[in-house]
């Protein structure tokens, strides 16, 4: 069961109301969520309205990343994956939390365009090197980060029993996109090592 729609609307009611501005700022947090469960329901000319008006809400050294990232956010869910992965891999983030975020996002681009493992696999290790320098200090991101990566990088081998991914993707916790990399592995499925009955 999806949630999406009935989140979305508590967020379109709350921003019309100005429930969610407090102090006459909108926390960075907030923003990105409402743009990514209008993103999930195709509300596309909501959302870039709703950048476009509130970004101003945002904190001075918060606003231009969460603004650059809701943007390519959008262009992601529009599935125009080449443009939003320009977008995201040209743009410096200058919070950890947003540069993570948005190589989440760059690697998704890259799984969707279809590049290979051998391109992912390389993406992938970068990536891993850079969240394993923010590990100490920022675990409650970098950990869901690590393991989402893992598993995608399974998937992405295509080497493991697809029943065996779906386990672990249901077990591992903390997880980020845990609804996305199930969903790739329902899309892909025909192309996964089949688990052979013992004895054979």
């Amino acid at each position: 069961m999806t949630y999406s729609p009935v989140l979305h609307r508590l967020n379109l009611f709350g921003v019309e109301k100005g429930l969610f501005i407090q102090k006459n700022v909108m926390s960075a947090t907030r923003f990105n969520n409402i743009v990514g469960i209008a993103c999930r329901e195709a509300d596309f000319d909501w959302v870039h309205s709703f950048i476009t008006e509130y970004k101003d809400y945002l904190l001075d050294e918060y606003r231009e990343d969460t603004a650059r990232l809701a943007q390519a956010i959008v262009l992601f869910h529009q599935k125009k994956f080449e443009a939003a992965y320009y977008w995201f891999s040209k743009t410096e983030f200058s919070s950890p939390e947003s540069a993570i975020q948005a190589k989440l996002y760059e690697i998704r681009c890259l799984f969707e365009l279809e590049w290979g493992h051998t391109a992912l696999d390389s993406y992938i290790n970068t990536f891993q090197v850079f969240l394993q320098r923010k590990r100490t200090k920022r675990t409650h991101i970098v950990v869901p980060a690590l393991n989402f990566i893992r598993l995608l990088r399974m998937i992405s081998e295509e080497k493991t029993p697809h029943e065996k991914i779906i386990d672990k993707i249901n077990n591992t916790k903390p997880l980020y996109l845990k609804d996305w990399l199930l969903e790739k592995m329902e899309l892909y499925k025909g192309k996964f090592t089949t688990q052979k009955p013992r004895g054979n």
